[in-house]
């Protein structure tokens, strides 16, 4: 299939003032027989990046984003490439505001600090295996830590740098307690949306891990919304695309959203997969249908073959590209329940904001009921806060993301509280989400 695109600059999108290195964007164009989306991507400055971090380092920073119209996919791929960019950047422009200690050290110097017993990471059988490359955070932990606030009590508290700043580099005999994602990671003109942006990933993930590796079902969802059905037609642009809404309840009492794309027929179909939580149904089901016909274009760029060895959210996707593993994913949506859309977005309609500040205000009333904590650590620099930039990152103990590879966050309670099952009766088989 041929796709038009072409190379832009960045001057065009009234973004001269982008203060990061960026060395090209690409956008790719919708043809006439595909769908109606712009995808744009944001490639970064190489050679920058290797002068950063150095030689050894060969991390691709880049960003994607899809959109209705050029600027939309633009602007998307622009706070993606951010985010990243800045996970890796902030860590050698703040080292004067990380501490090298343990938990122990910080609760001696009276310092508010995140404590190892409100998270758990991974399941002592993952920390028994041979070669398991993380060790158990503890109070004894002697790791980096930075300064973040809570928005539940208002205080100054102290967490790992490396559940903020991604790709992690660790000090000489760190104790290494986990990877770095990006989950709850966000960047956007407003500080407030920003914040709100990162709540919503770290549930969507965190309810995502819980649901695949919890081995449940997600729920069908009749699309019996007018506004869904419009915009599901219009993406797919009378394209023959088979596309199934599925819905995760969690005990946030925030819905999580998948949309997923079949492609092919008969014994021949694959799927990729798109996320979201949203306490507005319809916003999040856009998100995600949005996200997985991203996926679905990335797709047919890239035509990627399966691999075993699993090693970023690319690879996971292009597992599920495999006609094989089709009957493990459909084995996680064939739930036998249907729920009307059009009900749940009913039930919502108590959910209704004026303004961001609102927005987030409810979310955080909802986490304080909880009795869940929501840490938020700005990691704008000066240079992008000159130009109205900001990016945070977004934490709420006890959620854990979901992870690139065959290692996950196995160690929760709420995994197996919300599932019902034990260690031994996890989903095993690898995710499918990008």
């Amino acid at each position: 299939m041929r796709i038009n695109c072409h190379v832009s600059n960045i001057e065009v999108f009234e973004l001269s003032n982008y203060p990061l290195p960026v060395e090209k964007v690409i956008i790719f164009e919708p043809y006439h027989t595909d769908i109606n989306l712009f995808l744009a991507t944001v490639i970064g400055d190489k050679k920058y990046v290797k002068r950063l971090l150095g030689s050894c380092w060969d991390y691709p920073f880049s960003g994607s984003g899809v959109g209705i119209t050029e600027r939309e996919a633009v602007l998307r791929a622009f706070g993606e490439y951010t985010e990243r960019f800045i996970g890796m950047y902030y860590q050698f422009i703040a080292r004067d505001k990380m501490i090298f200690a343990t938990y122990r050290d910080l609760d001696k110097m009276g310092l508010n600090a995140l404590s190892p017993h409100s998270i758990q990471l991974f399941h002592k059988r993952q920390y028994q295996q041979k070669d398991f490359p993380y060790s158990k955070f503890c109070e004894d932990s002697l790791i980096k830590w930075m300064p973040g606030k809570s928005l539940i009590t208002n205080e100054e508290v102290y967490v790992p740098a490396s559940f903020v700043l991604t790709p992690y580099i660790p000090e000489r005999g760190e104790n290494l307690i986990s990877p770095s994602v990006t989950t709850g990671s966000a960047a956007h003109s407003n500080l407030t949306q920003a914040i709100i942006n990162g709540i919503y990933e770290v549930i969507e993930r965190d309810t995502a891990r819980i649901y695949w590796y919890g081995n449940l079902r997600s729920t069908k969802l009749k699309v019996d919304n007018k506004d869904i059905k419009d915009f599901i037609d219009f993406i797919k642009n009378k394209k023959d695309i088979e596309v199934i809404i599925t819905y995760m309840e969690n005990d946030l009492n925030i819905p999580t959203f998948m949309a997923s794309i079949i492609i092919g027929k008969n014994n021949r179909k694959s799927v990729v997969t798109g996320l979201s939580s949203n306490i507005n149904p319809i916003n999040g089901l856009k998100k995600a249908i949005t996200e997985a016909f991203h996926t679905y274009l990335w797709k047919l760029l890239t035509q990627p073959s399966p691999k075993q060895q699993l090693e970023n959210f690319t690879d996971h996707v292009a597992l599920y590209l495999d006609p094989k593993m089709y009957i493990h994913f459909i084995d996680f949506i064939n739930s036998n329940e249907e729920l009307s859309l059009q009900s749940l977005i009913l039930a919502s309609a108590v959910y209704s904001f004026d303004s961001a500040e609102r927005h987030l205000n409810m979310l955080i009333r909802l986490l304080k009921n909880k009795v869940l904590d929501l840490i938020v650590v700005d990691i704008t620099p000066e240079i992008l806060r000159k130009t109205g930039i900001h990016v945070v990152k977004v934490i709420i103990p006890p959620l854990l993301s979901i992870l690139a590879g065959h290692i996950q966050y196995l160690g929760d309670k709420r995994l197996y509280n919300f599932s019902g099952h034990s260690y031994e009766e996890l989903r095993c088989i690898p995710h499918p989400y990008p």
